[in-house]
């Protein structure tokens, strides 16, 4: 249900001309008051109510102005206010967030009014202007609601926060002053309470509320007292402190971050909203989204879209068709125009949203041109019109993305702490020379049927998959351990421990198995395995003994066991943890050459290997003639473009994936 809606008994207060795709219509709102028995009670507060005027301007000729991002909500509208001479039923919480502008001083635009909602023509029409209308405002406002006492003294605090959280020395565990004299809360303190009620406002939750703020020249977060009283804030600062706090601070091994949602502290907090790590997520992949465009004209490049749509999954849509459209204004004005013709809000194009999904992916693959679409996580429930190659998304992904370009990815100290090459460590010319072989190949070539929507490529067979080790359950919901000690506590608690042991001792035997002629003892870590559990060649033998230390802290001492290491050998069990934990809803799998590799949900015995000209994964399709796409994979020894060419055992011919 929309926030706002016509009043049937009123005139429409819209033109009755639709908006033109280069129009756009801006609402001023005033608040006006109203008699009221304030002169009889004087403590009480003045009655107010609004009055909303639209005026119409061209893309091309528009003042200056703000543009709301705001969850409206699914409450029935129940207030009528003034518009255009007319009337408009309003949503209290749209009531009380549209009061706050009335002194704004600049005209804004509100989705929910500056668009018709009530004319399916003129939404539709407008889905491809969202890049132009959010990008070219002064700021973008995202109202998170009213306020209360936890809410305020978050933001009072918020300024000397940022400072501390920049220092050195910050140790969150700390009740001592640091240098400058200046304290960090402690994790109980009640200035967390304010946090976790801003963070679990359902604006952190919305797909659409996205693009806007990834878009934005300026953002700001806004919140308001009973009395309407408004606290302004940076979000962008507010995002960054969220996400490197959480996520990217690299503090000793019992901290991991300067802003840890312990849960045991938080249940001793009053007053304390629920919130998951979902908008800690969120604060990141904001800050990320924003990275990954240049400047504030440029667009997301189409090769990162796979990721970043990866990202945004677990935040919510009202309908299927709104994963492409909630985010198309990040691509740029060529490929917006080119999905312009696919954008649907009917009834039919909202039951039929795989359409949407479908010209998205072509224009990816055609226009990146990238088969990076391709590394998306498969879905175990799909929609039987998607060919295989095109990912579903409205079904959540089967396993986590894992299989991408880390093989060829630099390493550094966050990814792979060993290598059996010094000089491979930090070689960004290495990494772009290995992609460059394979990106820029001149046998190169991608196309998808108009008619039949067959994926056309041109590409080589490997190898063909003889043996799988797969996990029997899909790990969907579990969420990411928040510390170091959650890291190594996780399989401990995990209902599917017995499960997740077998699967690694499984995929650890058929490893040894395939080395049984040479002289590896049976305790022994082949590197093959080792190569296929980091999806990376560039693994040292004597990771042998960080996979060990690691199987044992998560396996029987936990966080304990790992306290007790040396430090250079923490250093080196790290990246293990958190690999035991990604790799989950994989398979490992053996080849017919002897090969041991990692791969996609879903792989079987009998499936090809295949390298495609331009992919920087292995592909597994199913099948002869007209094949069928599995997943991505990963085999040692054959990633780079060099290596694949030595190892092709078929023809190079074109594949026709349905």
């Amino acid at each position: 249900m929309s926030a706002l809606s016509l009043d049937e008994s009123q005139p429409s207060p819209y033109d009755s001309e639709p908006l033109q795709p280069n129009e756009i219509r801006l609402l001023t709102v005033e608040v006006t008051s109203i008699p009221s028995l304030q002169h009889v009670f004087p403590w009480s507060q003045p009655a107010t109510t609004l009055s909303l005027t639209t005026n119409r301007y061209t893309l091309d000729n528009v003042p200056a102005y703000d543009a709301v991002s705001y969850v409206w909500g699914t409450a029935k509208e129940s207030i009528s206010v003034p518009c255009n001479g007319s009337h408009l039923q309003l949503t209290r919480n749209a009531y009380e967030m549209l009061k706050c502008f009335g002194s704004h001083g600049r005209e804004i635009w509100v989705d929910q009014v500056s668009i018709n909602q009530s004319d399916v023509d003129e939404k539709t029409t407008h889905i491809p202007s969202m890049r132009a209308i959010y990008a070219r405002a002064d700021s973008v406002v995202i109202w998170l609601g009213k306020s209360n006492a936890a809410i305020d003294l978050f933001w009072h605090e918020f300024p000397t926060l940022t400072t501390v959280a920049k220092q050195p020395d910050l140790d969150p565990w700390s009740t001592e002053p640091n240098a400058q004299g200046l304290y960090w809360p402690r994790i109980d303190d009640m200035v967390w309470v304010g946090l976790y009620h801003i963070l679990s406002n359902k604006w952190f939750t919305r797909l659409w509320t996205f693009q806007e703020v990834v878009l934005a020249q300026q953002a700001y977060l806004l919140t308001a007292s009973d009395t309407l009283q408004t606290t302004r804030v940076n979000a962008l600062q507010f995002f960054d402190f969220v996400s490197r706090g959480h996520f990217m601070v690299d503090l000793d091994a019992t901290n991991g971050s300067y802003l840890i949602y312990n849960y045991m502290a938080a249940e001793r907090l009053h007053n304390r909203p629920t919130v998951t790590q979902l908008a800690f997520r969120a604060c990141d992949t904001i800050m990320r989204g924003r990275e990954s465009r240049r400047d504030n004209d440029s667009a997301v490049r189409l090769t990162e879209m796979p990721i970043l749509m990866g990202d945004l999954l677990s935040l919510d849509v009202k309908e299927p068709v709104d994963r492409i459209w909630a985010i198309a204004g990040l691509l740029s004005e060529e490929i917006q125009e080119q999905l312009a013709p696919s954008t649907d809000y009917s009834d039919k194009g909202r039951r039929e949203y795989w359409r949407a999904y479908l010209a998205f992916a072509k224009v990816v693959i055609e226009k990146g041109p990238s088969l990076n679409i391709l590394e998306f996580p498969i879905t175990l429930n799909r929609s039987p019109h998607l060919p295989s190659w095109c990912p579903d998304l409205s079904h959540k992904p089967a396993y986590r993305m894992y299989l991408d370009d880390g093989w060829n990815r630099r390493i550094t100290d966050f990814n792979l702490l060993s290598s059996p090459d010094p000089s491979d460590k930090y070689d960004d010319k290495g990494s772009y020379d290995r992609y460059a072989a394979i990106d820029s190949h001149p046998a190169k070539s991608f196309r998808v049927d108009e008619h039949n929507a067959l994926l056309h490529v041109t590409g080589f067979r490997l190898d063909t998959i003889a043996h799988v080790v797969s996990f029997p359950h899909v790990p969907q919901g579990l969420e990411a351990p928040d510390t170091m000690r959650d890291l190594c506590n996780w399989l401990q608690v995990d209902p599917l421990r017995t499960h997740i042991t077998t699967f690694y001792r499984e995929a650890l035997q058929l490893a040894r198995s395939l080395h049984c002629a040479s002289s590896l003892d049976a305790h022994g870590i082949p590197e093959d395995y080792l190569r296929a559990f980091f999806a990376d060649d560039r693994v040292a033998s004597t990771d042998g003994t960080a996979y060990r230390e690691a199987w044992m802290t998560l396996t029987t001492g936990g966080f304990a066991y790992f306290a007790a290491l040396d430090t250079h050998t923490k250093e080196a069990v790290k990246p293990y943890l958190s690999r035991f934990w990604r790799v989950l809803g994989h398979v490992f799998f053996a080849t017919q050459g002897g090969r041991m590799g990692l791969g996609a949900a879903g792989f079987a015995a009998g499936d090809s290997v295949c390298a495609f000209y331009g992919g920087e994964p292995l592909y597994v399709v199913r099948g002869d003639g007209r094949v069928r796409f599995v997943g991505v994979g990963f085999l040692p020894g054959v990633m780079e473009q060099g290596q694949r060419e030595g190892g092709r055992v078929g023809e190079v011919r074109e594949f026709v994936v349905g």
